[in-house]
């Protein structure tokens, strides 16, 4: 991911070096970490004290913040949309539950529930831990420690063995994962209402998706919206020169992953303010001709994200919603806006089933793509 660096003038700030305890942590966008504790959290702001001197209360704005983690060890994600938390901050203020296990998330996605043994300078040692159970298994698992991107200890302290930027975008997209874990008592009813690990029947096709088990409608709503964000972030990164030129190939590649089957059939609609024609583009095409775009900065700003229709079912199995959403554009040059448009776009957005296994069990899972993304409207 893009690092992007924001020099501003601030009141002092003191940070404190790492503790053997848990407390409350913010990141800035620019990866420094501020040990503190935080008072409140607004639309705009974080307000936080120094717990080395409680008086002063500090203020940051929230487009400075990649995320914040309370003393218990539950986070919130600022760079995108985390709606769980962010919709409810009191309940991320106030959470003190803590839990018998440990979380290990994995360079493949995995949310482990755990009790670890041993952090050693190369690997992990742990045992699994079943919540049903309410007991850790007898045999212990090594797992390198290059294959584990972030430890969330069951005291609320947390490591992080990626950078600070990517650490928010994994706990931003696995978010979903992280409350399953926390659900069932572990974890107030106030924070997990919102991702409620409950089954639903959606429309489909005048029947109802009774087959569709581990499915959580709320759930799909926050992935899709998650995903959504998340492309306009890489689409921001693809077309600015200042983006390296490997980190805009890395963030293309990103930006197909959200799409399925990685957008080999995804189509993104474009049009022009002046000459109203619209053209449609492969995904990868339309990130590869963003690359080489003209301006010397380009600004993509996503808002009023909604959905429009509910789940429907496909001739392939898979399940499709419509999402609809405006996009700002913004091409500058020598730091003067030289084209700007406002277009509403709708998205169609896919849930698409798939099996894993566990110690030999099959397990059906779902998960959430981006299909093709068309104009609906145009303006200057």
């Amino acid at each position: 991911m893009r690092k992007i660096f924001t020099y501003c003038l601030i009141f002092p700030i003191a940070v404190i070096c790492s503790q053997s305890f848990a407390q409350d942590a913010i990141y800035q966008i620019d990866e420094r970490k501020i040990n503190c504790k935080i008072k409140d959290i607004t639309a705009k702001s974080v307000k936080y004290s120094n717990p080395a001197n409680p008086g002063p209360t500090y203020s940051l704005d929230k487009s400075m913040l990649l995320m914040a983690f309370n003393e218990s060890g539950n986070y919130i994600v600022f760079s995108g949309t985390d709606a769980a938390s962010t919709s409810n901050p009191a309940s991320f203020l106030n959470s003190n539950a803590k839990r018998d296990f440990d979380i290990l998330i994995t360079i493949d996605n995995e949310v482990i529930a755990s009790q670890i043994d041993r952090v050693g300078d190369s690997d992990i040692s742990y045992k699994k831990y079943d919540k049903a159970a309410a007991s850790a298994s007898s045999t212990p698992v090594t797992v390198s420690k290059a294959n584990v991107l972030i430890i969330l200890h069951r005291d609320g302290r947390h490591e992080l063995l990626i950078s600070p930027t990517d650490a928010a975008t994994v706990l931003r997209t696995l978010k979903p994962k992280v409350n399953e874990l926390l659900s069932n008592g572990s974890e107030p009813a106030s924070q997990t209402s919102t991702l409620a690990t409950t089954a639903v029947q959606v429309e489909a096709n005048n029947a109802t998706t009774a087959g569709v088990a581990n499915f959580d409608i709320e759930e799909y709503r926050n992935k899709a919206l998650q995903k959504i964000d998340e492309f306009g972030e890489y689409v921001n990164n693809v077309s600015n020169k200042t983006t390296p030129f490997e980190e805009a190939n890395k963030a293309i590649e990103l930006a197909c992953e959200l799409f399925l089957n990685k957008g080999v059939k995804a189509y993104v609609e474009v049009s022009n303010v002046f000459t109203k024609k619209k053209d449609k583009r492969l995904v990868r095409n339309y990130l590869e001709k963003l690359k080489l775009t003209k301006y010397d900065k380009v600004e993509v700003i996503l808002a009023n994200i909604e959905f429009v229709s509910d789940l429907k079912k496909g001739t392939d199995g898979n399940y499709y919603g419509v999402v609809t959403f405006e996009q700002k554009f913004t091409g500058y040059v020598d730091g003067k806006p030289i084209y700007s448009d406002l277009v509403k776009k709708h998205v169609t957005v896919v849930l698409k089933g798939y099996t894993t296994y566990d110690e030999g069990q099959a397990k059906e899972m779902w998960d959430v793509f981006l299909a093709d993304i068309e104009v609906v409207e145009t303006r200057s």
